[in-house]
């Protein structure tokens, strides 16, 4: 269900997440940023090619102690890292956000508010070549515009949409408090195996975004989610509170994960 700008996610244990779809205009800043900073890293990248293709020898064709076609390949490959995997890398490996977006106060997250992986990011970025380079644009601005949740082609092939970010200036990781960090320790031996994934986004969703909320949604949405989680949990105190619980499970997948 959409309401004006904003998009709720219905979780499978029926807990609602309002998230806000980024628009044309701030996910084009964002790329715009990154395509400086792609710019720098290859302007820096040919430096480097050239000053060590002068120091082997290789720009007048003569073969040093490194060879000249490994070295060439090593260049293409740190060229097409650079190009092809520098969004990859940066949302996978920094919850969906590449310097861009995080600048502009964006993110990348699956279309149920979880936190995007490898695959995800590797779909989504590839269909750039649709979405961008083959179409110039027209593609990504004609799908953000017409679409639901503003996603680009990429984003409806990966699961994933671009959102502002619920708490500007705060963190989308779930933080766990440190009255809770003494009990992680305690509960190594929780069996957490039962839980889907869906729950861990859910759970990841509300502890990144719990200061936005009033102490009564903040306590409804915990109990809500801790109520489905109860009965996957094997060596859970009964008597935990549910944020607490949400906390330690949190901090135990991310562990074993």
């Amino acid at each position: 269900m959409e309401y004006g700008d904003k998009v709720m996610i219905a979780t499978p244990e029926g807990v609602e997440i309002e998230l806000e779809p980024a628009g044309v205009g701030s996910r084009a800043a964002a790329r715009l940023l990154d395509y400086i900073l792609q710019v720098l890293c290859l302007f820096a990248l040919g430096l480097v090619y050239g000053f060590t293709a002068a120091a082997f020898g290789f720009e007048d064709g003569t073969a040093g102690s490194v060879p000249e076609t490994v070295f060439f390949v090593i260049y293409v490959i740190a060229l097409s890292a650079i190009v092809l995997g520098y969004d990859i890398v940066f949302e996978t490996f920094n919850a969906g956000q590449t310097p861009g977006k995080k600048r502009n106060g964006l993110r990348v997250v699956t279309d149920m508010g979880g936190r995007i992986g490898f695959k995800a990011a590797t779909i989504r970025n590839l269909l750039r070549i649709v979405d961008e380079a083959i179409t110039l644009y027209l593609g990504a601005f004609v799908s953000i515009t017409r679409s639901a949740k503003s996603q680009r082609l990429g984003d409806m092939a990966a699961g994933t949409m671009v959102v502002r970010e619920a708490d500007a200036g705060g963190d989308y990781e779930p933080q766990i408090r440190a009255s809770t960090a003494v009990m992680i320790n305690e509960a190594a031996d929780w069996d957490i195996g039962a839980i889907e994934s869906d729950q861990i986004n859910a759970i990841n969703a509300f502890l990144g975004r719990r200061r936005v909320l009033s102490a009564e949604q903040r306590r409804d949405l915990a109990e809500r989610i801790a109520v489905g989680l109860r009965p996957r949990i094997v060596g859970a105190p009964a008597n935990i509170e549910p944020e607490r619980l949400l906390e330690v499970v949190a901090a135990l997948h991310a562990r074993r994960a």
